[in-house]
C-alpha cells in the first residue's frame, strides 16, 4: 500500500465517524472503492452508515457479514462488502468489478481482498484510554482516492 498524502485523525464519537463517512460520500463517483480496515467494533459498519446517508438511502446500512453484499441506493449505488467470514477472497471470485461498473463500492476487512486495489484505504483502531475514540489512518491509492481524501479533509478543517 503506497501512501500518495497520508492523513490521520481522531473521531470522538460514533456520530463524527459517521459525519466522515458522509464526507466521503459526498464526493463518491460509480466505480469508486473504498477498503476498510480495523479489529471488530472498530468502526467500520459506523463509517459506512455515514457513506450511506450520505448518498441518499432511506435503507440504514448494516454489516452483511453473513450474506456478504448489501446494495444501497440513493444519489448513486453504493455496495458494501463485509469479508469478515472469509479468510480471503480474489476480487474475481466476488464479481467486484461487475459492482463497480454501476456502483461505488466500500469493503470491509479490505485487508481479505486481493487482486483489486481501493481508491482509499482506512485503518480504523481503538484509543485504549479512550473507548469512544478511534484512530482513522486514510491513505489515497489513486487520483479517486484524492479527491475523496480532499472531501474528509475539508470536512475536518470546517470543525
Amino acid at each position: 500500500m503506497q501512501n500518495k498524502k497520508p492523513f490521520s485523525l481522531v473521531s470522538d464519537s460514533p456520530q463524527m465517524t459517521r459525519r466522515l463517512g458522509a464526507a466521503v460520500a459526498e464526493a463518491l463517483a460509480v466505480g469508486d472503492l473504498i477498503g476498510l480496515e480495523g479489529d471488530l467494533g472498530a468502526g467500520k459498519t459506523v463509517f459506512t452508515q455515514g457513506i450511506a446517508e450520505g448518498i441518499g438511502s432511506n435503507e440504514p446500512a448494516t454489516s452483511p457479514s453473513f450474506v456478504l453484499i448489501h446494495i444501497y441506493t440513493g444519489r448513486i449505488t453504493l455496495a458494501h462488502i463485509d469479508l469478515y467470514r472469509l479468510s480471503s477472497i480474489q476480487a474475481e471470485e466476488l464479481g467486484l468489478d461487475d459492482y463497480l461498473t454501476d456502483a461505488a463500492g466500500v469493503v470491509e476487512w479490505v485487508e481479505r481482498l486481493s487482486g483489486l486495489e481501493p481508491d482509499l484505504w482506512i485503518k480504523f483502531s481503538f484509543l485504549s484510554s479512550e473507548p469512544e475514540r478511534r484512530r482513522l489512518e486514510f491513505s489515497s491509492l489513486s487520483e479517486r482516492g484524492e479527491t475523496l481524501l480532499a472531501a474528509v479533509a475539508r470536512t475536518v478543517s470546517n470543525d
